[in-house]
């Protein structure tokens, strides 16, 4: 059986069984989005960047706040800096 119509045969087979509205699916995806966003933002501090990066790619595939991604982004970008820069210094 083909793959591109197995998928999304499964697909309708899921949301036949859930109760959930286009909406409601939309409000989770974004619910879920901010929390692997807080995750990343919590790696970074922890000066986990490797992790904060995986998370934040998560995050991406979600696509619905770009702006709290790229603020993501850029705090990693700034704490992994701040790393650096103190290691050089000593």
């Amino acid at each position: 059986m083909n793959l591109i119509v197995v998928v999304p045969a499964l697909l309708l087979a899921t949301c036949a069984f859930a109760d959930f509205s286009f909406d409601e699916m939309e409000q989770l995806e974004r619910s879920e989005q901010g929390e692997l966003l807080q995750r990343a933002r919590e790696a970074a501090n922890a000066e986990n960047f490797g992790a904060a990066r995986d998370v934040l790619k998560r995050a991406g595939h979600k696509a619905y706040a770009p702006d709290d991604i790229k603020a993501v982004e850029g705090l990693i970008a700034q704490r992994e800096a701040a790393v650096v820069a103190s290691v050089a210094v000593t």
